[in-house]
């Protein structure tokens, strides 16, 4: 867990400041005795996810995510070893911080505020006990507050880089070259007023 904590630390620090990544690169090959841990993370992330693809595999269950993406690999999708490696660590990434912050931000939310802990409380209470996932969709309350601390306290707090189109893009009035990095920031647009008019209150 340390490790993968370390990994979304550094990957935050290369998305945000491009520079360090051949340094980083570089660095990778220093022994760990003289650089922290930090730095070798991804080695080890690498070397565990290459073992849960390869024990996917081996026990050929396709209904966990390394399971899947091997199969998916087996079936010509032209995935190698270590495509399926890297998806992976991926996955494993995607699924451990940004839930914990979402969940830890959603309990703060509803727990902060009692008239609406008690409106999604009534609206769960009133489901039967063999609802199914559609059930959920039709929960206001419940989605209403998913959505608010996913817009508020979005897990992602790094840009989002994108490269413009090789015919070039005109974003809010300004002309951008093509193949030019481009980036914004999930905080201040979920907080611009004329994309968001009316937030739950």
């Amino acid at each position: 867990m340390l490790d993968i904590m370390y990994r979304i630390k550094i990957g935050t620090m290369t998305i945000e400041l491009p520079i360090l990544n051949p340094l980083s690169r570089v660095l990778r090959f220093v022994p760990k005795a003289i650089l922290p841990m930090v730095l070798h993370t991804n080695d080890t992330s690498i070397k565990e996810t290459k073992s849960s693809a390869a024990s996917a595999k081996a026990s050929d269950n396709s209904s966990t995510i390394f399971g899947g993406v091997a199969a998916e690999a087996e079936k010509g999708e032209k995935l190698d070893e270590e495509d399926v490696s890297t998806e992976a660590g991926v996955f494993t990434v995607a699924g451990t911080d940004t839930t914990a912050v979402t969940m830890t931000y959603l309990v703060w939310c509803v727990f902060s505020r009692p008239e609406l802990r008690e409106k999604i409380e009534a609206e769960v209470a009133a489901l039967s006990d063999d609802y199914t996932d559609s059930d959920l969709l039709n929960l206001p309350w419940l989605n209403a507050i998913i959505s608010e601390t996913l817009r508020l306290y979005g897990p992602i707090s790094s840009a989002l880089p994108r490269v413009a189109p090789p015919d070039g893009a005109a974003l809010g009035g300004v002309s951008i070259p093509g193949g030019t990095l481009i980036s914004t920031q999930s905080y201040t647009i979920h907080r611009d007023p004329d994309l968001f008019p009316k937030p739950l209150e």
